[in-house]
């Protein structure tokens, strides 16, 4: 074979095998580099990424924390709070590799400690749901008996969800006749009833109920301009019988000591905000004619002239 012929076959072989790759570089078309990214959402310990790369195939997930996925977008949860730089590798079927990090911090939902408490009080005459309430939540007032005359009312708990304030009391029920419920609603110590029983009550309304009728109480609004007691005697904003506040029947504890529990419509008070200030006082001293007579207060009305604040009872 001589020269000339060898050179036509060599040419005509090259020419096959660049007619072959060309053939092949167009059936695949040329190869495009991959994008990565991506977001992610965080409840608590648990992660949800969001993938967002382009072009990629296959993916291997670095979470910071010892662990990995191939996921496209997994969710991953971490064993305790911290901050992991996580890594995302975006692969392409050519085998380009990109890379995309990012910060992600987890944390666990902190209890928050002023949060109002889930009350569950039941008017059912045993207590018991009280001890479920952390004191903390509470508005509690004891009698201070070696420095009071006035030994009636023994103790008064309250607490207040949405739609009720809540009270517990332990009384005394000798001679009991009228139990008088003064309300601040809006902190005012300037304006409303300073009664002599307590420092600054200025209370803005007064519920009224007698023991004769499970303290079925009227709601009065003070009246400035008659001033003292009188202000009281003006139309009531709620009628007895309109169900302000109910009882739970009473249950003897020793002698003539009672407990009971109520509640009251935050709805039928005006002008409610996030906390009011209550002071209780109880009428009906020993001794014939003495019905209207002082005979307890909560908080304590000391027989020293030193007097106590109302209780502050949060409503929200």
């Amino acid at each position: 074979m001589n020269f000339k012929k060898l050179s036509y076959l060599f040419f005509v072989s090259l020419l096959g095998l660049l007619m072959i790759s060309c053939s092949a570089e167009d059936s695949s078309g040329p190869s495009i580099a991959p994008s990565a990214s991506f977001d992610f959402t965080a409840n608590e310990l648990v992660v949800t990424f969001n993938n967002t790369s382009e072009n990629a195939a296959s993916y291997i997930w670095v979470f910071g924390d010892g662990n990995k996925s191939t996921e496209e977008s997994p969710t991953h949860t971490f064993a305790e709070e911290g901050t992991y730089e996580v890594e995302l590798f975006a692969t392409s079927s050519s085998n380009a590799t990109k890379t995309a990090k990012r910060s992600v911090t987890v944390s666990l939902k902190k209890e928050d400690e002023n949060a109002m408490p889930e009350v569950n009080i039941t008017l059912d005459g045993k207590f018991d749901d009280w001890a479920e309430i952390d004191e903390k939540h509470l508005a509690i007032a004891v009698l201070d008996e070696k420095n009071s005359d006035y030994q009636r009312l023994k103790e008064v708990r309250f607490v207040a969800d949405q739609t009720y304030i809540y009270m517990y009391m332990k009384m005394d029920i000798l001679h009991a006749n009228a139990m008088d419920i003064y309300l601040n609603v809006d902190g005012d110590p300037e304006t409303g009833y300073n009664s002599w029983m307590w420092d600054a009550g200025a209370a803005n309304y007064l519920m009224q109920g007698s023991i004769s009728s499970n303290y079925d109480m009227r709601l009065a609004a003070y009246d400035e301009t008659k001033g003292g007691g009188w202000g009281w005697l003006t139309p009531n904003v709620v009628e007895p019988g309109m169900g302000l506040m109910t009882i739970s029947e009473m249950v003897k504890v020793e002698d003539n000591i009672y407990e009971f529990e109520a509640q009251i419509m935050k709805n039928m008070i005006p002008k409610l905000g996030d906390s009011v200030k209550i002071m209780i006082g109880h009428s009906g001293a020993e001794g014939e004619g003495n019905s209207w007579t002082t005979s307890g207060g909560l908080p304590t009305v000391t027989a020293s002239g030193d007097k106590n604040e109302g209780l502050t009872v949060r409503l929200r």
